[in-house]
C-alpha cells in the first residue's frame, strides 16, 4: 500500500512502512489501516499478494494453529500471517475457550496470549500440560505478551512454554519461533488439521 503524499509519505517511503495512522484513533479507522496493511480489504475480500517461502511453508505441509487472545486486533493479526504462510489457524478468545477446543481438535501449535480475563495464558497452559500427562502428547506453546522483560520471558518457559513472543507480534519474530519450537524435519512430520 502506498503511504498518501505529504511530508510524512516522503519520510517514511523508504522504511518499509506500508502505511501509518494519526493520532486520535478510531477504532474503525485501526482496524481497516491493519486489514490493509495484512492484505485484505476491510469488507472481508482478501487480496492475493506473492510472499516468500519461509521454512515451514517449504516443508509443504500445512500446520493447524490455535490462536488465543482476547483481543480481536491481535488473533486477527497473528491468524492472517499464520494463513499467508499455508497453514490453518482456529482462534479463540479466552483460556476457557481454548481448553474446550483443545479437547476436541488436534493441533501441531498453541499461540496463546498470557493476559486474558478469565483464564490467563499461565492457568491455560498449566491445565494444558495437565491433559497432555494423561495423554503422552505435547503440543508447543509460544506465549505471546506485551511484556518483553527477560524475566517475563523466563516465567513463561518455566509454566511449561516453549517459546515466547512480544506484542505487537511482528511477521518475522512469528514465523521464526514456530520454526523455532517446530524444526522442519518435525514439521515435515506432522499432518496438519
Amino acid at each position: 500500500m502506498k503511504v498518501d503524499g505529504g511530508s510524512r509519505g516522503r519520510k517514511t517511503s523508504g522504511l518499509g512502512i506500508s502505511t501509518y495512522v494519526t493520532k486520535p484513533v478510531r477504532e474503525s479507522v485501526l482496524r481497516e489501516t491493519i486489514l490493509r496493511a495484512l492484505g485484505s480489504k476491510p469488507d472481508g475480500v482478501t487480496k492475493s499478494t506473492p510472499i516468500a517461502p519461509t521454512g515451514l511453508r517449504k516443508a509443504g505441509k500445512s500446520l493447524c494453529i490455535l490462536v488465543v487472545d482476547d483481543n480481536a486486533v491481535n488473533r486477527l493479526l497473528a491468524t492472517r500471517l499464520i494463513e499467508k504462510e499455508g497453514h490453518t489457524v482456529v482462534s479463540v478468545e479466552s483460556g476457557v475457550a481454548a481448553l474446550e477446543v483443545f479437547e476436541k481438535q488436534t493441533f501441531d501449535l498453541v499461540l496463546m496470549d498470557i493476559q486474558m480475563p478469565d483464564m490467563d495464558g499461565f492457568e491455560a497452559t498449566h491445565a494444558i500440560r495437565e491433559k497432555e500427562r494423561q495423554s503422552a502428547n505435547h503440543v508447543p506453546i509460544i506465549a505471546m505478551t506485551a511484556h518483553a522483560m527477560e524475566c517475563d520471558r523466563q516465567r513463561c518457559l518455566s509454566s511449561g512454554m516453549e517459546d515466547y513472543v512480544s506484542k505487537p507480534i511482528s511477521k518475522q519474530a512469528l514465523l521464526a519461533a514456530i520454526e523455532n519450537v517446530l524444526p522442519l524435519p518435525k514439521a515435515e512430520a506432522l499432518s496438519g488439521c
